[in-house]
């Protein structure tokens, strides 16, 4: 079972696709693999997401230490970031050039349909409902396109889900496990003679 949040998502598919490991299962909670979303015929969706993020890292390299609130606002909706708590905000703004290289290193992975495909695990894609429309998009993408794919909207959800949504996302990865374990025993079966 292999699970992962927003670029913990991209890493998790990358792992994955990449075969270092393959999960019985894999969960994709909020992942930002963007670069999905030209695969999936959604040019316009990636190039303005692509913008924003772009900006992001442009803004911040220019020396606007606040240049955490295009994203912020982005995934949570514009005033968001405004709204924080203030050790919230000196978290984030003390974390933004992490935060940048995993952005950038989003944009390098590459996707495509025979590689999805060759995802043999279920992978379940999960977004909240509440997350922008290009969450939805790179999740039904992954739905689509993984060979047992298949997506999960949590309702009165966005890209926080799992701090927000912790007994559901607890769920949701024990649900898949436990389904992953009982096709695994049942494959390895013997299986029985016929006449």
């Amino acid at each position: 079972m292999l699970a992962g949040q927003s670029y913990g998502a991209v890493v998790a598919q990358a792992i994955a696709l990449r075969g270092y490991v393959t999960p019985g299962a894999l969960v994709l909670f909020e992942t930002v693999a963007l670069r999905l979303l030209p695969v999936a015929g959604e040019a316009q969706a990636y190039e303005d997401a692509k913008a924003v993020f772009d900006d992001y890292i442009s803004s911040f390299q220019g020396g606007d230490d606040r240049a955490f609130r295009r994203i912020i606002d982005f995934c949570f909706g514009s005033g968001a970031f405004d709204a924080m708590p203030e050790s919230v905000l000196a978290y984030l703004l003390k974390e933004t050039s992490h935060n940048i290289r995993d952005v950038q290193a989003t944009f390098r992975e590459e996707y495509s349909v025979e590689g999805l495909r060759n995802l043999r695990m279920p992978v379940v894609a999960v977004y909240g409902a509440r997350s922008p429309e290009v969450t939805t998009k790179m999740a039904q993408a992954i739905a689509i396109y993984a060979r047992k794919g298949s997506i999960l909207c949590m309702q009165k959800a966005n890209h926080a889900l799992t701090t927000t949504h912790v007994d559901e996302v607890a769920r949701i990865i024990g649900d898949l496990a436990t389904n992953a374990s009982q096709l695994a025993l049942a494959a390895d079966a013997p299986q029985a003679a016929r006449p």
